[in-house]
């Protein structure tokens, strides 16, 4: 039955690269991972908000709503850092975006084609206000979908 072993090796064959493909998402957001594991002094908080340490875009590159007891519902990266770390990984930004949006791990609101949020930095005692900075806002259940994490802090 050589037609029929032909047949079943083309089918195994495409199931097998749609597969891979498919799971790319998953690829994409192990960069996002680790790279908020190695540069969690990168990642500004309200504690440091409390320390009226203020928020630089150039010194930190992620924010993450945790409280001082660890709860958590996001973390957030700057434009500028998830495209350096998707494109030097070979990923394209568009195409991540719209896949982690479509498996619910993006919070977003109505601004920037819904990919994006606004996040309020709250600001610190020498500040007159918060700072709103757009971000792709990763929610605390993508973390958890089975990768064990707990926080990004």
């Amino acid at each position: 039955d050589k037609p029929v072993r032909s047949l079943l090796d083309s089918v195994w064959s495409r199931a097998r690269n749609e597969a891979k493909s498919g799971d790319i998402a998953s690829q994409a957001f192990e960069y996002v991972e680790s790279w908020i594991s190695s540069i969690q002094n990168r990642v500004y908080s309200p504690a440091e908000a409390r320390q009226n340490i203020p928020w630089s875009g150039d010194m930190y590159g992620a924010y993450c709503d945790v409280t001082d007891n660890g709860d958590w519902s996001f973390v957030g990266l700057t434009k500028a850092i998830m495209d350096d770390l998707l494109r030097k990984n070979g990923f394209k930004v568009s195409e991540m975006v719209r896949l982690w949006k479509g498996r619910g791990w993006l919070i977003t609101d109505d601004w920037s084609k819904g990919y994006q949020r606004k996040v309020v930095i709250p600001k610190t005692a020498g500040e007159s206000k918060n700072v709103i900075v757009p971000m792709y806002c990763f929610s605390a259940k993508s973390f958890w979908d089975g990768r064990g994490r707990t926080s990004p802090k």
